[in-house]
């Protein structure tokens, strides 16, 4: 099986590494800041269905389908130096994107999150991810827009000095008092 790995920043495509998965020796790339890492199987073109992933000290290594974890195909160095948001993402049969999640569905068998010298199986997510592979490498980009959004809108607003509009008064504090989720830890209900 021959795998293309893209990686993607937000101005596109930086760097594409061709891997055959026959040979003997894992293709070794380093890490980037920033990026997401598409992996797409060249005979079908769109990403491969599961992968195995382990981390090994601050490398992230990758087994596609027919290869063992302990054989890696591919090993992204340095992978767990950077911010801790940059996916393995994939383009589905449905011509949307999405992340890799573990099979598992545990949260700490997530890619970003493995110990060291832990393994997981990942399969391509099931919820839409976004249509383009190069803004999806960090989704706190798009938080972190409409929040300079909102302050600019705010910082725009004031600065006429005609506005007689009373302030709003701020919104109420809430307390939880139940969670949705029952298998989360409890948490605490005071302010």
């Amino acid at each position: 099986m021959n795998i293309t790995l893209k990686i993607n920043s937000a101005n596109g495509t930086i760097e594409t590494v061709k891997i055959n998965t026959v040979g003997t020796d894992a293709v070794r790339v380093q890490a980037h800041s920033n990026v997401n890492y598409e992996l797409v199987n060249d005979l079908t073109q769109v990403a491969p269905e599961n992968i195995m992933v382990a981390r090994s000290g601050n490398d992230l290594h990758i087994a596609f389908e027919s290869s063992e974890i302990s054989q890696p195909d591919l090993i992204i160095e340095d992978y767990y130096n950077e911010a801790g948001d940059n996916l393995l993402i994939g383009l589905h049969e449905n011509g949307n994107y999405y992340a890799y999640v573990p099979e598992s569905g545990q949260q700490l068998d997530a890619v970003v999150k493995l110990a060291d010298q832990v393994s997981a199986g990942q399969v391509l997510g099931t919820q839409e991810f976004i249509t383009s592979p190069v803004w999806a490498f960090n989704p706190g980009w798009l938080i972190g827009l409409l929040a300079v959004a909102g302050i600019a809108a705010a910082a725009g607003g004031s600065g006429g000095g005609d506005n007689n509009k009373p302030a709003s008064p701020p919104p109420p504090r809430r307390r939880i008092t139940a969670l949705i989720n029952p298998t989360l830890a409890p948490m605490p209900t005071t302010m």
